[in-house]
């Protein structure tokens, strides 16, 4: 899964998206760059997950697969405001529950 796919999967969360439009490369462009601080800060605080800083939206996303959906998940919390999106209550709760699995399994 490249990085842009990944960003259009996580706009589509949110209603950003449709499921037939994709990211466009401004839209990419901010989910990598908000995607990059979140993994910075989670690898600070001893969350790590073998992500490293991308920088191309061609490129595969370096998450494990078992990792995916959480990252995605806190990501589509995190760019919701940006896009003026409100937070659906069961997409927080699914966020939470793979953000506490993902800590559980990645804590170095």
């Amino acid at each position: 899964m490249t990085n842009s796919d990944f960003y259009t999967d996580t706009l589509r969360l949110i209603g950003v998206l449709s499921e037939i439009e994709s990211a466009s490369p401004e839209q990419g462009v901010q989910a990598m760059r908000v995607l990059n601080a979140i993994m910075a800060d989670w690898e600070e605080e001893g969350v790590d997950i073998g992500y490293y800083e991308q920088t191309d939206l061609t490129d595969d996303i370096p998450l494990p697969s078992h990792a995916r959906a959480g990252v995605k998940y806190f990501l589509a919390v995190a760019l919701a405001p940006e896009y003026g999106k409100s937070v659906p209550p069961e997409l927080v709760a699914l966020g939470d529950k793979f953000f506490s699995r993902l800590i559980r399994e990645s804590v170095i």
